[in-house]
């Protein structure tokens, strides 16, 4: 006999129900929100396993692996140097060694999981803000590699003397990086480029109130207007405005300080910007004055207004029979410009009348040094002629050998 199971309340039910509601909800929306579940937070590749090994200078603590150890002495001796630049030029000493993490290639840097998802491919290297780690690959050239070092080692300064966790508002983005690039020296043609057209277009932002990226302009341009500031400040004040600039700008952030423009440089925050703007305007007057082609150099196409020609052409001389294609400049190619300029092959029948291209020989032969009595002897059209005049020989002396046969039958049979 089968136990007797009491049905449940309608009470108890709609709990129930509410419940297995609230579990089917919940799973929906979670298999709704992370469609990729067995992958979330796995994108980080990993395919090699690094034997991690320290060597230490005066400043640094260097984490390389065995197949990065022949490149070891040149990379710690980047390192030192850069220390002592940016140490010299800042007039500060760092309290604590940095740890310098490298890997022999940027697909192997990719891999770190120092600050997972910071090695991605558009990033060179990258420096740590609060446990003052540099990760850098090292397979640049000696001289972009060492100013890649130069750059992530500035910001390392620059934590050090504007400590993050101490400040009541963020430095400005310009500030960071156009000071990194400043000590590393070195312009790329395309970012000073982009410093020149803001110049000469009238669009240099207000660099006293900017502080991210902006909303116009290439991502870099924040990098290389603070670069163009720091060279500013450089020439206005010489490297100890530099100086102080950086030591007046941790007091304001840090809170307590004045201003940093008037406290270091002696300007309002307007006229910092005004004088800055009028330095890039100075700086690029040579490329402000030369805006019109005509300053660059002169317009060789054909003018409409005095001709209907459209385009130039200059023809080569052609090279062992081949005719070259002429070389054309201009809006659209026009019939009129090929005449007596260019031939195609001629025909035989036009060949024997003397038309064609006359030959370049002053001797007036073809290119095997043949005379062919005043027509050009170039490539296809002269064998065509030699093996036209070959054969109407043949038929000739083939006629002429009938007409003798038909004319003396006896002596040609006997």
């Amino acid at each position: 006999m089968r136990p007797r199971v009491p049905l449940p309340s309608p009470r108890s039910s709609i709990r129930v129900f509410g419940a297995a509601a609230i579990v089917a909800a919940l799973a929906t929306a979670a298999a709704a929100q992370t469609p990729f579940i067995p992958y979330y937070g796995k994108n980080n590749p990993h395919y090699d396993t690094f034997n991690w090994q320290i060597y230490t200078t005066d400043h640094f603590e260097i984490y390389f692996y065995p197949e990065v150890q022949p490149h070891l002495e040149r990379i710690a001796s980047y390192a030192e140097s850069a220390y002592q630049q940016i140490s010299a030029d800042l007039k500060h000493d760092l309290s604590f060694k940095v740890q310098l993490i490298i890997f022999k290639t940027h697909s192997e840097f990719e891999q770190e999981n120092v600050d997972p998802g910071a090695g991605v491919e558009g990033v060179g290297a990258f420096a740590e803000p609060f446990r003052q780690r540099i990760v850098a690959p090292i397979d640049d050239p000696p001289d972009r590699l060492y100013g890649l070092i130069v750059h992530e080692l500035t910001h390392q300064f620059q934590f050090d003397i504007i400590p993050q966790t101490l400040i009541r508002r963020s430095v400005p983005l310009w500030v960071n990086e156009g000071g990194a690039d400043y000590e590393r020296g070195q312009w790329e043609p395309l970012d000073l480029m982009v410093v020149r057209d803001a110049a000469i277009a009238d669009v240099v932002p207000k660099m006293s109130q900017l502080e991210g990226y902006g909303t116009a302009g290439p991502s870099r341009l924040i990098y290389n207007l603070g670069h163009a500031v720091f060279e500013f400040i450089e020439a206005k004040y010489g490297k100890e405005g530099i100086r102080q600039f950086m030591f007046a700008l941790r007091k304001s952030v840090i809170g307590g300080g004045e201003d940093a423009y008037e406290e270091a440089l002696k300007l309002k925050k307007e006229e910092f910007d005004e004088a800055f703007e009028r330095y890039l305007k100075e700086r690029f007057k040579p490329f402000r004055d030369k805006e019109r082609p005509a300053d660059y150099g002169r317009d060789l196409s054909p003018n409409q207004e005095k001709t209907h020609f459209a385009q130039a052409l200059s023809i080569g001389r052609p090279a062992r029979g081949r005719h070259r294609q002429p070389q054309r400049s201009g809006a659209r190619h026009h019939p009129r410009l090929l005449q007596g300029r260019f031939h195609r092959p001629q025909s035989d029948a036009r060949l024997r009348q003397g038309h064609g291209i006359r030959s370049h020989r002053p001797d007036g032969r073809g290119p095997d040094g043949e005379p062919v009595d005043g027509l050009v002897a170039q490539g296809r059209s002269a064998r065509l002629l030699r093996a036209h005049e070959q054969r109407a020989d043949a038929r000739r002396a083939e006629r002429a050998h009938a007409q003798d046969r038909a004319a003396n039958p006896d002596e040609v049979g006997g």
